[in-house]
């Protein structure tokens, strides 16, 4: 081994040695932050000019004293960035808050509780030189940190972004009957289940299937062999059914007559799905006996219970 090798080899040394020693320094320097004990129970977000409070109870996550229900696997994802939060520097002890927006008036603050127990407490500053982290405090602790995987936009939710919007579900199997009435015609919709032979599932190679096939009819269109293309949009449109948004004070007396009218049979009760006239853009107002709330679907879903003819449905 020559003499420039070897030199070149301890240079690399002592630079390895530099970094990990820089490294355990700054690893020192971050808090230990000990687990979270339990899953919280409240979420808490304020910041200039907003405010929202999430509550879990015994059917789910509700907003504010509306109590309307949250979309749990968004609050989920809220907990979870808190909960687990990814601490990567230190960056000051001695406090400067006004310059990372992490005053009393900037700070965005979201704190996870328990049964009235503050689990942990986040304030969250302006994002750092990349647009990957973002200057935090936390736990009321003086130091300001650098963090990643967790911005204001993440927390900073409208209501009705955070609203669950799936109105009902229903499986296709469960399905028994529906109908929709459309410009003063009614189409009713029935299965009838066939059983596969033997011999069609000993073809079946590539991977297991049900043993029966549901083929829909028309009682007002009868003999007359449907569109499966499209008696599969309309089926699959109930599993679930979801809103697009929840305008507020839309109530059905001021939606005024339904459009269209949808009726269904399933898991031993009737459900009821209205669509009611456009709401531009926001696609058509609507309203179901498994909401107490009005709300609006996409034009793509709700033309498809448009059926001006039977060329619409049969094939």
């Amino acid at each position: 081994m020559n003499r420039k090798t070897i030199v070149s080899l301890a240079v690399i040394a002592v630079l390895g040695v530099i970094v990990a020693v820089h490294n355990m320094k700054s690893s020192k320097s971050l808090p230990g932050l000990s687990d979270i004990s339990g899953r919280a129970d409240e979420i808490s977000l304020k910041g200039a000019d907003y405010s929202m409070d999430i509550r879990k109870g015994k059917t789910g996550w509700s907003i504010n004293k509306q109590g309307y229900s949250a979309d749990a696997n968004s609050v989920e994802q809220m907990e979870k960035k808190v909960s687990g939060i990814n601490i990567v520097d230190l960056i000051s002890k001695k406090g400067y808050y006004n310059k990372y927006e992490l005053d009393e008036k900037n700070a965005f603050s979201v704190v996870l509780s328990r049964e009235g127990r503050v689990l942990r407490k986040v304030l969250i500053g302006k994002a750092g030189t990349t647009k990957n982290h973002v200057y935090v405090r936390i736990d009321d602790r003086p130091e300001v940190y650098l963090a990643s995987g967790l911005f204001r936009e993440d927390f900073k939710r409208s209501v009705d972004e955070l609203r669950d919007k799936k109105i009902f579900s229903v499986k296709k199997e469960a399905l028994e009957t529906f109908s929709i009435r459309y410009k003063g015609k009614t189409y009713s919709f029935f299965p009838s289940i066939e059983e596969k032979k033997d011999s069609d599932k000993a073809k079946e190679s590539v991977k297991p299937v049900s043993g029966n096939t549901r083929t829909w009819y028309c009682r007002e269109l009868k003999g007359a062999v449907l569109n499966n293309s499209v008696m599969n949009n309309l089926v699959s449109s109930f599993d679930p059914l979801r809103a697009d948004t929840f305008p507020e004070g839309m109530t059905k007396r001021k939606a005024g007559k339904p459009v269209a009218s949808v009726r269904l049979r399933a898991y031993d009760k009737n459900i009821e799905f209205n669509i009611y006239g456009s709401a531009g853009k926001a696609g058509y107002y609507a309203a179901s006996s498994e909401s107490e709330y009005g709300f609006t679907v996409g034009s793509w879903l709700a033309e498809r219970f448009f059926i001006k003819s039977r060329k619409d449905i049969v094939k």
